[in-house]
């Protein structure tokens, strides 16, 4: 994932504007341990047989 995070790509397509002025910071502070925490999470939910519902408002 590191390799293709791109935060100028992201803030040129408007995606969380104004989000992205730290570059790889946001990687590495953010968004690599909140994409582990996420995947423990379904891998659980997986585990144990149960539905993830995700609703994004």
């Amino acid at each position: 994932m590191r390799a293709r995070f791109d935060p100028d790509a992201l803030a040129a397509a408007d995606i969380y504007p104004g989000g992205w002025v730290r570059g790889a910071d946001d990687f590495d502070g953010f968004l690599a341990p909140a994409f582990a925490d996420l995947r423990r999470f379904y891998r659980s939910a997986a585990a144990q047989d149960q539905a993830v519902l995700l609703a994004i408002l």
